[in-house]
């Protein structure tokens, strides 16, 4: 209904619970779904998501994308409190483990919606990043995002993406700052792809649909050539896909859509 062929799941279900969306989900929707598993078991089934040392268990994480490889394309870690009190730097080193042991992509969510977290974890992190993983809520305003405390680039920032990581912009409820989006533009960390974060809150505030999250980031400067490229063939090509999405190429899938530009306030 909004324009979407395709939609990525974020993290919304673990081992636990993956089962759910071939099962449950899936059979009941139009637009194609992949999924992002939680390195939690359990997923965003509760939040907070990680509440104990318990909740993470790398063999079954590792079994459920083998069992579900038709559309897990990736891991989710999400550097937030309290799971980073908890597992400290072994979380996201145990979802890095688990994609590269499962052959898929690691995406790592930055910003601590908790506030509870040293901001400095995010320099901590970007190094375990290869070429191919993923960073989401790039303009952040949360602690751990890739500004520090006087508003410059935490260096390890530009090494990733000269790296290889991918830079996704997920607006979200509380993950998105036009201040933080103009200092990171200003010194020319460019991300890769534009995302939702779509969530039932989110629907109700900020985050309405693709096209209006492409529409702000025209408002930004950005060409209208720029951010069709940041919605379709560079998440493809990020997700590991693009033989089949993200462009309009004879014998691949025709996802198309069809939209206006229009002029206003």
């Amino acid at each position: 209904h909004a324009g979407v062929t395709t939609l990525v799941d974020a993290g919304s279900a673990g081992c636990a619970t993956i089962g759910a969306f071939p099962k449950l989900i899936i059979p009941r929707c139009h637009t194609e779904i992949l999924c992002m598993m939680h390195i939690c078991q359990t997923g965003l089934a509760t939040i907070p998501d990680i509440t104990s040392a318990e909740n993470i268990n790398l063999d079954k994480t590792v079994q459920a994308v083998e069992e579900y490889q038709d559309i897990i394309c990736g891991i989710k870690a999400r550097m937030v409190s309290p799971a980073l009190e908890i597992w400290g730097m072994e979380m996201p080193r145990l979802a890095k483990r688990a994609a590269k042991e499962s052959g898929v992509k690691l995406m790592v969510h930055i910003g601590d919606t908790e506030k509870r977290y040293p901001a400095d974890v995010i320099r901590e992190l970007l190094p375990l990043l290869d070429e191919g993983d993923i960073v989401t809520h790039l303009f952040t305003a949360n602690p751990g995002g890739v500004l520090d405390v006087t508003g410059k680039l935490v260096p390890e920032a530009k090494e990733a993406m000269e790296r290889g990581v991918w830079l996704d912009t997920a607006h979200g409820r509380s993950n998105m700052s036009f201040e933080v989006g103009r200092r990171v533009l200003d010194q020319e960390l460019i991300p890769h792809c534009i995302s939702t974060d779509l969530t039932i809150p989110g629907r109700l505030g900020v985050v309405h649909s693709m096209v209006e999250m492409m529409t702000r980031f025209m408002a930004m400067g950005f060409t209208l050539k720029e951010v069709i490229t940041m919605a379709t063939a560079n998440p493809a090509k990020a997700l590991g896909l693009e033989h089949r999405l993200g462009s309009l190429v004879e014998g691949r899938q025709a996802d198309i859509s069809v939209l206006d530009i229009k002029d206003g306030d």
